[in-house]
């Protein structure tokens, strides 16, 4: 009976130490799936910046890396927009210029002529 009793104490030990590493796991687990929903949360915000949307992803099968990607493409398009439209200020810029400065040229040459 001593080591039936024996037995049945370690196997509660092991059982005990068993549901532990179990709660271990399971809160493993809950955090583990909590990072899977702030990376899908992420992922579907820059999904949506591209004007993606998880339906077009998941039938796609693209990944962040692909949105990434056409992040990348588009902050590139948009910089090369902008770059052109500096040149169009500028370039407006200077026909205004000679524009202000032609008319004050024809001011004082009508001023000049009128005395």
């Amino acid at each position: 009976m001593d080591d039936a009793a024996k037995e049945l104490a370690t196997l509660k030990e092991e059982n005990a130490d068993l549901k532990y590493q179990i709660s271990v796991k399971d809160q493993d687990l809950y955090l583990l799936r909590q990072k899977v929903d702030a990376v899908s949360e992420t992922f579907d915000q820059l999904a949506a910046a591209v004007g993606w949307s998880p339906a077009r992803c998941n039938q796609a099968g693209d990944s962040p890396l692909d949105v990434a990607l056409e992040l990348s493409r588009d902050v590139v398009h948009l910089r090369g927009k902008l770059k052109q439209a500096e040149a169009d200020l500028h370039e407006k810029t200077l026909d205004f210029d000679a524009l202000k400065k032609h008319l004050k040229d024809q001011e004082l040459t009508k001023a000049g002529g009128t005395q």
